[in-house]
Formats: structure tokens, sequence, C-alpha cells
């Protein structure tokens, strides 16, 4: 050991001391850095919250406007298809009151002629025979028949068909700025062409 340098305790107590005071330093500064970012982090997990919330407003406000612009037509249509329900209800109910009409008049023309046909008396049976014969040939050259066209009830021409509007509501997605610029990019090049 004579050759060896021995340091005098108290200095390496004193550069081990240092040497551990700096590296106390650096985590110390080092812990003030992560902190940092940590409040960073959190900061930013409340911003992503807070614009995910507004996101989801403003996608349900626009999803909703959807909903009332569909729900507006829907009434619309339903109403159209309401009032031709009640203009042909209205006329087949017509049809049948005046055919019952009719046969409320026909009855009584029966009741009248099969007791007019027990009349005893030739004299009075022949007075009256003519009247009432009158009477029945108005009543069934005056009726005329009116039926309706066949598939009158049919609402078939009040179908509709939203496959292609059902592929669009399909195919809504996120909308992306990147996208926009492609389509501008690709618009100019369109254009570039055209104009030369």
């Amino acid at each position: 050991h004579k050759d060896c340098q021995v340091a005098p305790l108290s200095n390496v107590y004193q550069r081990q001391k240092s040497e551990l005071s700096d590296g106390i330093a650096v985590l110390v500064g080092s812990n003030d850095r992560v902190q940092g970012i940590v409040t960073q982090l959190e900061e930013t997990c409340r911003t992503v919250e807070e614009c995910c919330k507004r996101q989801k407003e403003q996608l349900c406000e626009k999803f909703d406007y959807l909903y009332a612009i569909l729900e507006e037509r829907k009434g619309e249509m339903t109403q159209i298809i309401t009032r031709s329900q009640e203009e042909k209800l209205e006329h087949v109910r017509s049809l049948i009151k005046k055919y019952a009409d009719h046969l409320e008049t026909v009855s009584k023309l029966v009741e009248s002629g099969i007791q007019f046909m027990e009349e005893p008396e030739m004299a009075v049976f022949l007075q009256n025979a003519k009247a009432l014969l009158q009477k029945i040939t108005e009543a069934s050259k005056a009726f005329q028949m009116e039926k309706i066209e066949k598939g009158y009830e049919n609402m078939t021409h009040f179908t509709v068909n939203l496959n292609r509007e059902e592929k669009i509501i399909r195919e809504i997605y996120f909308y992306r700025e990147e996208e926009e610029e492609e389509e501008e990019e690709e618009e100019d090049a369109t254009e570039g062409k055209t104009q030369d």
C-alpha cells in the first residue's frame, strides 16, 4: 500500500457528500420537471374531457336537428295520406248513403206495389196502376250505379323509397380538415387542367 495514495477521510466524505447533494439536486430538478409534466398532462385530460363533451353536445344537436327534420317531414307526409284517406272515405260514405236512400225508396215502392197488387177492384187498380208503374220506371231509370274503380282503396302511391337516404345516413362520419384540403387540391388540379 506504499504506492497508493490514500485520500484523507474528510476529503472522501466531502466529495461523496457533494456528489450526493448534486444527485439529490438533479432528482429534485427532475421531479419538478416531472411534476410540471404531470400537471400539464392533468390539464390535457381536463381539456380532452371538455372538448369531447362539447363535441358530443354539438353532435347530439346536429342529430337532434336531423331527427326534427325527419319528424316534420313524416308529419307532413302523414297528413297527405290522412287527407287522401278522408277524401276517399267521404266519397265511399256518400255512395253508401246514396245506395241506402235508393234501397229505402225502392223498398217502399215494392211494398206499395205488393199492396197494390192485392187491390180487388179492377177499376181502382187500373186507375192507380199507371201512376205506380211510372214511379217504378222513374226509380229504376233515375238511379245510376256509380262504382268505384278497381284498386280505389290502394294506397301504394304513398310508398316512399328511402334507400338512397339510408345509404347517405349510414355514411355519416366525422369530418376531417385533411379531407377538405385534399378535395381543394384535387379541385385546383382539375380547374388547372380545364383552363389549359
